[in-house]
């Protein structure tokens, strides 16, 4: 368990945990992913030694080992712990809670994988709902949802819809200045694709030089 002893594991608190989860959430950002998988998959361990399967840093765990799961193309066992963490973090609506929508956008994303859209569309239509309402449209988390819920109409044939919310995603990081992110050039590049299946390859070609 990548250095960490048992003895350790087994008398931590929840407060320790937390730092493994975020440490894997950044090694995921970046692309190291067998890393993120090793680090979140010590964190959940460390949950469910100290009993503690219904908190908040449980349901982020769940949420950073789902996403691990899914770049390693493990869909089914991503969609599942995806799953058990939107159930864990729905028992805390009554808080605002930045992470609850984000595992909404990965499982969404997941599922579209096997192209189950009837299911896939309506999360990303909530994942959006929830952060209009809760924590704002001039938002990065806003861009992201939008991105990735019109990069999964695009792949159901909503080509226009698709490229409204990518365009929209786009403006949203420029506008608040966040464009050396990792999530803008996803949202670029979806971008550039769904415009590309509307015939309008010039412009395609030109954002995927940015």
């Amino acid at each position: 368990l990548i250095g960490l002893n048992k003895s350790f594991i087994s008398t931590s608190s929840s407060l320790a945990i937390s730092p493994i989860t975020q440490k894997a959430d950044s090694l995921y950002s970046v692309g190291e992913i067998e890393a993120s998988s090793s680090f979140a998959e010590v964190a959940l361990f460390m949950h469910k030694n100290n009993h503690d399967t219904t908190s908040l840093s449980y349901a982020n765990t769940l949420r950073v080992v789902g996403n691990s799961q899914y770049r390693l193309s493990n869909f089914e066992e991503a969609a599942n712990y995806l799953k058990e963490s939107i159930r864990v973090f729905e028992t805390y609506l009554h808080e605002e809670c930045f992470y609850y929508p984000l595992a909404m956008i990965s499982l969404a994303v997941c599922i579209a994988e096997t192209n189950e859209f009837e299911k896939s569309i309506p999360l990303g239509e909530k994942a959006i709902e929830y952060i209009r309402n809760h924590i704002g449209e001039r938002s990065s988390l806003y861009a992201k949802a939008l991105s990735e819920h019109g990069y999964n109409l695009m792949y159901e044939g909503d080509f226009l819809n698709s490229k409204i919310m990518c365009n929209d995603a786009v403006n949203i990081y420029r506008e608040i200045a966040d464009t050396n992110s990792i999530d803008y050039a996803n949202a670029l590049a979806y971008y550039a694709e769904t415009i590309s299946y509307l015939g309008d390859y010039e412009t395609s070609l030109q954002i995927n030089k940015y």
